[in-house]
């Protein structure tokens, strides 16, 4: 798999959310999280040794107007537009670069982590996914530094 030189940012930039109450990115990862702390956190990894993008959206019940909670449903059916925001803003971009077919399907069922083993299961996934990317820079790093006589290390602080 590949994922081409720009496009992590270019997704990054169209899934920015101005009206978000924090967004932080990171080299192939990025998390937007609404106003309201903690209605709705949306968040976005690139898996660099599949090439695979990973929407990921969690979500809290939200007080209805008339003072009572959110029901599971009406959670799961606002979490599921995000959802689906979020994987059109990627095809969109992945549309902009010839060749780059991604299997993204917008018609895939949204799995739904409720119970405690479920979202265990999920973060342990994302955490692979993550160090997976960690040991795929390392290795790039390692390809280009091999057969060199010396390696020159600065570091410059802004």
């Amino acid at each position: 798999g590949f994922l081409p030189p720009g496009f992590w940012q270019m997704v990054q930039a169209a899934l920015h959310d101005p009206k978000a109450q924090r967004c932080e990115y990171f080299r192939g990862m990025s998390m937007l999280s609404d106003r309201e702390l903690w209605t709705c956190r949306r968040i976005c990894v690139f898996d660099e040794g599949k090439a695979e993008v990973v929407v990921r959206v969690l979500g809290k019940r939200q007080q209805t107007f008339f003072g009572m909670m959110e029901t599971n449903q009406a959670l799961i059916a606002r979490m599921r537009g995000v959802e689906m925001a979020m994987a059109e803003a990627v095809i969109e971009v992945a549309g902009r670069f010839a060749g780059l077919n991604l299997a993204m399907s917008l018609l895939t069922p949204l799995d739904v982590a409720d119970g405690q083993a479920s979202k265990e299961r999920m973060n342990a996934a994302l955490l692979a996914m993550v160090t997976r990317n960690s040991e795929v820079q390392l290795a790039y790093a390692e390809r280009h530094q091999r057969g060199m006589d010396s390696t020159w290390l600065r570091q410059v602080f802004a």
